[in-house]
């Protein structure tokens, strides 16, 4: 199996980033989490690739936010500090600056989630729809109605993918 031969790949040459990044999604997909965190943590610190290590370092960010049992701020800060660090390395990666936005907003920092999302239209994808969406979410919450509406339009006429059809119709949910 591919499993296998990644840690072949790592008896040869230990300090092998993309093996240790490839066997940690695979690992995963098997349900081996603390296995494929300690291989998505070694991805991160044998890379020397920026672009590369901000993806690992976000897969890695992924796994621990997913296997988090009670997400609170104590156990998101620690996650939040290397989605940090992974945004310095990588400053137009929108995956990397989702994550961040959603686990703000998954600890109540709602200003810093805003200031994330705001970042990701302004300088990486002015049509990036479900940061779009969140910025709407955001002013939702303040009562902010029309603010909130015009930001669900603009996430709306720029959700060409329509093949996500739970975003959409949270879209529409929320201008209702």
């Amino acid at each position: 199996s591919a499993i296998q031969y990644y840690y072949m790949a790592l008896k040869g040459v230990s300090n092998l980033s993309e093996a240790h990044q490839n066997l940690g999604l695979l690992l995963d997909l098997k349900g081996l989490k603390n296995e494929a965190i300690y291989h998505h943590y070694q991805a991160t610190q044998t890379s020397n690739n920026p672009i590369f290590k901000s993806n690992s370092i976000n897969n890695l960010a992924n796994l621990l936010l997913n296997n988090l049992s009670n997400k609170n701020i104590n156990g998101i800060q620690p996650i939040l500090s290397l989605l940090e660090q992974a945004r310095l390395l990588d400053h137009y990666n929108t995956n990397i600056a989702m994550t961040a936005a959603f686990s703000y907003i998954e600890i109540g920092n709602l200003d810093e989630a805003l200031f994330v999302l705001t970042d990701i239209v302004r300088f990486m994808n002015p049509n990036h729809a479900l940061a779009l969406l969140n910025i709407g979410n955001y002013y939702f919450k303040l009562n902010d109605f029309e603010s909130a509406i015009a930001f669900y339009h603009n996430a709306l006429s720029n959700n060409y993918n329509n093949d996500n059809n739970d975003k959409l119709m949270y879209l529409y949910n929320n201008m209702g």
